[in-house]
């Protein structure tokens, strides 16, 4: 009697786990997925800026990555750790601009417009 209680405690902790696996390791991918960063670079009178150098900064781990805005003044920084990150945009003939603390979230895009303003290197 012992033998078959026992047998049929491991057939139903088997059967749970075969039910539970599945939906704990869909789980732990969705919590892992890449974040991208999308947004413009425009000038004070809202005039997009192409050329512009765009870097995000990973708070906790220091990562970068850049990109150059194109002729419509958009940029578009793909496959980044989600995270809290610090912005950069700069240009030649413009003050450099920061955006502190922009947060990206598991698969999501997150969109920011960055402002230069005339005047510094």
């Amino acid at each position: 009697m012992t033998k078959l209680r026992t047998l049929r405690l491991y057939a139903w902790t088997l059967a749970v786990l075969v039910v539970v696996s599945p939906l704990l390791a869909r789980t732990a991918y969705a919590q892992t997925g890449p974040a991208a960063l999308v947004g413009e670079v425009t000038d004070s009178q809202k005039q997009v800026i192409p050329g512009a150098i765009v870097t995000a900064t990973h708070v906790a781990t220091a990562a970068t990555k850049s990109t150059v805005t194109d002729e419509r003044g958009t940029f578009r920084l793909s496959n980044m750790q989600p995270g809290m990150y610090t912005l950069k945009a700069e240009l030649s003939g413009f003050k450099t601009a920061i955006v502190d603390r922009v947060s990206l979230q598991v698969d999501t895009v997150t969109r920011e417009t960055v402002v230069l303003e005339v005047g510094g290197i």
